[in-house]
């Protein structure tokens, strides 16, 4: 019984540690830590721009975006898990040199792993 308190315990733990890494990349423009939570394939949505990339050219576009768009701070509003603990979500506040966007992530969970599959900037 022990066992299955701390499994209980111990998911929502690893869900925030992940998905604190991936805000920190975000918060930090650092797109090389980003880079590792990317799916293969990948939906990313810039302003008005948006298309499904492999992941070296969603890290291209994302680099791009990051660098027209320095000193962002990132701030979480909304996650949770979505289908049935298969996935999570992230809804949160981005700020860059004036300007504010609306941050959507979309996380497949597989086998322990975490894997962007939706990232959607968008004005606020």
């Amino acid at each position: 019984m022990k066992h299955i308190m701390l499994l209980f315990l111990t998911v929502p733990f690893l869900q925030d540690v992940h998905l604190e890494n991936i805000t920190s990349a975000i918060n930090q423009g650092d797109l090389q830590a980003l880079e590792q939570y990317l799916d293969d394939k990948v939906e990313v949505a810039l302003l008005e721009e948006g298309d499904i990339y492999v992941k070296q050219e969603a890290v291209n576009k994302l680099k791009s975006f990051f660098s027209q768009h320095p000193g962002a701070t990132f701030q979480p509003v909304h996650k949770g898990y979505s289908g049935g603990k298969s996935s999570l979500y992230c809804i949160g506040d981005m700020k860059t040199q004036g300007k504010n966007y609306r941050v959507f992530m979309y996380i497949k969970v597989e086998e322990g792993r975490y894997f962007i599959q939706e990232l959607r900037f968008e004005k606020n």
